[in-house]
Parts: structure tokens; sequence; C-alpha cells
């Protein structure tokens, strides 16, 4: 697929706005809000481990594991609510696009 194509069918996506879902929907679009702070700054902090890792820094290692820790921990309970509902999200297939629309609109973590 070209990459005008995807362009087009993720601003398309995007762009559609979210329509009044199930219980479970609206409420997952909301713990994703909810989430979003603290998975952006999990995946900065997997990143910077990342390039410890390959540069054998086990000082900075041993620095950013209990951050990482410290963020999971933060996320457990919303990921433990979220997977009951991604799970009655996805008998739908109007909810399942409503919501992959909702995490397209979020974007990528700055």
């Amino acid at each position: 697929m070209n990459r005008h194509a995807v362009l087009l069918i993720v601003s398309t996506l995007a762009a559609a706005p979210v329509l009044a879902g199930s219980p479970e929907l609206e409420t997952a679009i909301q713990l994703l809000k909810d989430m979003r702070a603290d998975k952006c700054l999990q995946q900065g902090v997997r990143a910077r481990i990342l390039l410890a890792h390959r540069s054998h820094d086990q000082n900075t290692l041993e620095q950013l594991s209990p951050q990482l820790e410290t963020i999971n921990g933060r996320l457990k309970p919303f990921e433990d609510r979220m997977q009951p509902l991604k799970i009655a999200i996805n008998q739908s297939s109007a909810d399942k696009q409503a919501f992959d629309a909702a995490l397209l609109k979020q974007g990528e973590c700055k």
C-alpha cells in the first residue's frame, strides 16, 4: 500500500467523529485519556533503557529500572480495567472502529 493511501485511511479514521457507543467504549476512551501521560513516560523510559542496554551503561540501567517499575505500577490498574473493555468492544464492529479512531486521534507521544 502506498503512503498516500495509508495517509488517506488514517485521516479518514481520525476525522470520523466518535459516535456515542456502548458504555464499555466510553469507559475505554476515558481510560485511554487517563493513561496517556504515563504511557508516554513509559515509552520514553523504555527507549532510554534500550539505549543504556546497547551501550552497556549499567548505572543508567539501575537508575531507570525503578522509574519504569513505578510507571508500570501506576498503569497496571488501568490496563486491568481495559482488558475486559477491549473484549466487549471487539464484539461490535462499530465500537471497534470508534475505539481505533480514538487511538489514532490521540496521536504519538512527543
